[in-house]
């Protein structure tokens, strides 16, 4: 009949959502109440959600991207959320001209099907802003989708370790290729194998820093000291940053191939075909 509120601290578990990690096995990502609540409130800013927006969701809402960025953000805001229980081209695309979605979030694979789908016979003039994260958007995917609509694919960077917004591309200058820079709060670095900060455009680890890393992984003392050794969450992703502070990722730590003493990134070969 009812619901009575409970004063927590700050730093007390609020969600647990599983992930990879670093090293490929399942953990539980302890998130507290203050993660939570600072990286939705960061969300709702940096995507600019109001009450009247509408949002459409048809990603796992066990995935961070879902749960927090989308869901909690827009309840962060009171705005709508339009729930789809996975992503179909035909149904997403009636959804929106039906329900006047205002904006749009996926991943770089449903963009591409978007893409390459008949918009003909459906209504998008609804549709005000559009956002992609949990893989690197291609460079030409995200020119294409701009030329197409003339409005950019604004993309986030994290993990489900940081809740899990850490940065953006971009408030200010969009940049292709990128995924942006530290939002409000936050610091990113590039860091080599010995934990050192490498020179700006240098490739390495990327690490972070701020309010929505996690508590640690439940139950796994020595894998949370790893992942947050010198106060800093190791990310297990490679990237460089600019002079500007924009971020690039390369790849996983864990997917190079060492070719004949090469070292080649998967991602790198992706985005060259997808420029054909």
């Amino acid at each position: 009949p009812g619901f009575r509120a409970i004063d927590l601290p700050g730093d007390e578990p609020a969600a647990l959502l599983y992930s990879s990690g670093t090293t490929g096995f399942p953990k539980g990502v302890t998130l507290t109440h203050e993660n939570i609540d600072s990286n939705t409130k960061t969300a709702a800013k940096y995507s600019a959600y109001t009450p009247q927006d509408r949002l459409a969701c048809f990603l796992p809402l066990f995935h961070v991207f879902a749960q927090n960025y989308i869901m909690n953000g827009a309840f962060q805001a009171g705005a709508t959320i339009v729930l789809h229980r996975r992503f179909a081209p035909e149904p997403v695309l009636e959804s929106i001209a039906r329900d006047r979605i205002t904006k749009f979030f996926g991943v770089p694979t449903i963009f591409i099907a978007l893409l390459n789908a008949d918009f003909s016979t459906h209504d998008l003039s609804s549709l005000d802003y559009f956002f992609s994260a949990a893989a690197t958007m291609p460079q030409e995917v995200s020119r294409r989708w701009q030329e197409r609509f003339g409005r950019p694919v604004y993309e986030g960077y994290g993990l489900t370790e940081c809740s899990p917004f850490a940065a953006y591309n971009h408030l200010t200058a969009h940049r292709f290729g990128a995924v942006g820079t530290a939002v409000e709060g936050f610091e990113l670095r590039i860091v080599d194998e010995r934990d050192r900060e490498v020179p700006r455009g240098e490739w390495g680890e990327i690490c972070i820093r701020g309010p929505g890393v996690m508590k640690g992984y439940w139950g796994r003392h020595e894998d949370t000291e790893r992942a947050l050794r010198g106060g800093w969450l190791h990310s297990g992703d490679i990237g460089r940053m600019d002079e500007d502070g924009y971020v690039y990722i390369v790849d996983r730590v864990k997917d190079m191939i060492n070719v004949s003493g090469f070292k080649v990134w998967p991602a790198e070969v992706e985005h060259f075909l997808y420029r054909h």
